[in-house]
């Protein structure tokens, strides 16, 4: 005779991208993360836009660090290029054009 399953506490919060085992399921669930914020997207591209950092907080990172490289190693001349690159993603991002980087829109 088998002794029924019984349930582990879980303690703290569930981290994102972790699979997680219940007790009693024969299968694991990945939890997604929560989707990336437009408001959040907006105010860092028309604030720090010309470093690329809005890039980064949507996971594209090679855009990211590309604006930063550009900015910074022109000592602020590059700003240029990056000031309309990133205008341009703003505008994306306000028209629903622009996704974060696993391809999802902005809530």
């Amino acid at each position: 005779m088998q002794a029924a399953p019984q349930a582990i506490p879980m303690t703290g919060q569930v981290a994102y991208q972790q699979p997680v085992m219940m007790a009693g399921q024969a299968q694991m669930m990945v939890m997604e993360s929560p989707p990336k914020q437009l408001l959040v997207g907006i105010l860092l591209a028309l604030f720090v836009g010309t470093l690329g950092i809005h890039n980064f907080y949507l996971g594209h990172t090679g855009r990211g660090i590309a604006q930063l490289l550009i900015t910074v190693l022109t000592f602020g001349i590059g700003a240029l290029i990056t000031w309309p690159w990133s205008l341009i993603e703003l505008i994306m991002m306000a028209t629903g054009n622009l996704n974060d980087a696993d391809g999802r829109p902005l809530a």
